[in-house]
């Protein structure tokens, strides 16, 4: 028999609020990409096609690790691979954060506060949002056990 999981509101709630903030996460990664990119390669020396393929080339691999997470942590209701990415940034942040300063060339103390505060807003709210989700995709995943393990015994 199918595993059917049947939803509350409140668990669609937080499956959507996990989504729109995955969305914006991916979205501040990506703009995050195409300012170090500026940095790297002045923008006024290569065309817009060339510099469409190195931010491709450079945020390919984000993008297909969001694919995967959403596939396996909105549509399977796993929490292994979440819990993974949750680890990542915090360790990449960790090792950064001293470079970030010298990266951006930033100069001003109130630039530095908006991109640490902008920071730690989409941050924040991912794993907050992704937080909920893992909780929610292992009730569920006890949920499908219980249920597979029911009908078994009947």
């Amino acid at each position: 028999m199918a595993e059917q999981i049947i939803l509350t509101e409140k668990d669609q709630k937080i499956k959507k609020r996990w989504l729109i903030a995955t969305l914006f996460y991916v979205m501040f990664s990506l703009l995050s990409g195409y300012f170090m990119l500026g940095r790297i390669i002045p923008l006024e020396e290569v065309s817009k096609g060339e510099m469409l393929q190195s931010l491709l080339m450079l945020e390919f691999f984000p993008i297909l690790l969001y694919v995967l997470l959403y596939y396996f942590s909105y549509v399977k209701n796993g929490y292994r691979f979440l819990i993974a990415s949750l680890i990542e940034p915090i360790a990449s942040l960790i090792q950064n954060a001293t470079t970030i300063k010298d990266f951006f060339e930033i100069k001003n103390s109130i630039d530095i506060l908006i991109v640490v505060i902008s920071m730690v807003v989409v941050n924040g709210w991912w794993y907050y949002a992704s937080i909920k989700l893992i909780f929610l995709n292992k009730r569920l995943k006890a949920s499908i056990s219980f249920q597979k393990t029911k009908e078994t015994i009947d």
